[in-house]
């Protein structure tokens, strides 16, 4: 009786709402599915996945600082959920915070290794910091403006 209770109050309507808010998404209608999202997060503050679709839909409406707050929320809830830490390492990357989008993607390549949007992600950023380059041609054409000295003879 109390499982058929729980899966009645508390499963069939998520289920439903998931659907709904994957519908809205898909047809780009992104403040609905915000709407929606956040409605499941009242209902579910814990569940990770209502936390991933309002970060998508914000991350669909420019809203990039919020995006990444409700991504962090996901992964954190779900720490192997490595759709919404693809996502999250996105914003940052957008957000130029190249070093925190790697930590991510290196985080979540332990999980997904053979991700490509993951992979793509890594090279790209491992190239915006330098500290993290590890290809030696890379190396060799990085050029620390810090110890270059430009000389002018008549």
């Amino acid at each position: 009786m109390w499982m058929k209770l729980f899966q009645v109050q508390f499963v069939y309507p998520c289920v439903a709402m998931t659907q709904e808010i994957e519908k809205l998404l898909g047809q780009g209608k992104w403040q609905e599915a915000q709407a929606k999202a956040e409605q499941m997060i009242l209902a579910q503050p814990v569940n990770p996945r209502a936390h991933a679709y309002l970060g998508l839909s914000l991350y669909r409406q420019g809203k990039l600082e919020q995006a990444v707050s409700s991504l962090k929320k996901a992964t954190i809830l779900d720490e192997e959920f490595w759709e919404a830490g693809t996502k999250l390492a996105q914003c940052l990357d957008q957000l130029q915070r190249y070093e925190e989008a790697l930590e991510v993607v290196e985080q979540f390549l332990a999980i997904k290794p053979s991700d490509s949007t993951l992979l793509h992600l890594e090279s790209g950023l491992r190239r915006n910091v330098p500290e993290k380059i590890t290809d030696s041609w890379q190396k060799t054409t990085f050029l620390d403006h810090h110890h270059v000295e430009l000389t002018h003879r008549d």
